[in-house]
């Protein structure tokens, strides 16, 4: 179980969701209410990619499992 006090602090606000990256071990991907989605592996604390999704506040990622 993921927590928020795990991730580094990578948002400039608060962390809206967390949704493990299944295709990559021990990497996250998180949405903040700076309207941001960053992917972030865990164990480096580091952010791999950050993206501007929204100049208003992601509350909601879903994980698609592809085959």
């Amino acid at each position: 179980d993921i927590k928020s006090f795990d991730i580094p602090k990578v948002h400039r606000s608060a962390i809206t969701r967390i949704c493990p990256f299944v295709s990559k071990p021990n990497t996250v991907i998180t949405t903040g209410q700076d309207g941001f989605l960053k992917v972030i592996e865990l164990f480096e604390k580091n952010c791999l990619k950050s993206f501007k999704i929204s100049e208003v506040c992601l509350s909601a990622i879903v994980a698609v499992k592809t085959d």
